[in-house]
């Protein structure tokens, strides 16, 4: 039986992975993975290999962690397949997206204080989240 999931995310450089709520993200998800789990995660962040789409088809599943919350083609593989996409709720999501380059709130948060970090988050980030792909499409599933 197919039991693998996929866990993947977009970019690498300065992004959630590295950052220590990344590393409790998915340093968690290894822990659920015994020798009598139904499971078992291929984490794609800590490999430079590329996946064909056949590769990509083999799992059960897949967990995405996106940065940029537009114009991904990996999502847009993912939901082709028509495999369950497990993906972060609002919240998590927000402080994710927070820490894109360019117009983020990262800036902020090195160098401001941490109010206008969080109100940046709350406020700029979190109103364009209902429009991106993961929030409008219904069939998946939020962590």
């Amino acid at each position: 039986e197919n039991n693998r999931v996929l866990v993947m995310r977009a970019g690498s450089l300065y992004r959630f992975a590295p950052t220590i709520r990344g590393r409790l993200m998915f340093a968690t998800l290894l822990q659920f993975e015994t020798q009598t789990s139904p499971w078992h995660f291929r984490l794609l962040h800590e490999s430079a290999e590329r996946l064909s789409y056949e590769q990509l088809a083999d799992h059960r599943a897949a967990i995405w962690v996106p940065l940029n919350m537009a114009s991904k083609m990996t999502f847009k593989d993912l939901q082709i397949m028509e495999i369950p996409i497990f993906v972060p709720a609002h919240s998590l999501q927000a402080s994710i997206s927070a820490r894109q380059v360019g117009k983020s709130c990262k800036e902020i948060a090195l160098f401001g204080p941490a109010w206008a970090y969080i109100q940046c988050r709350e406020v700029y980030i979190s109103q364009w989240l209902a429009v991106s792909p993961i929030f409008r499409y219904p069939h998946l599933l939020h962590f």
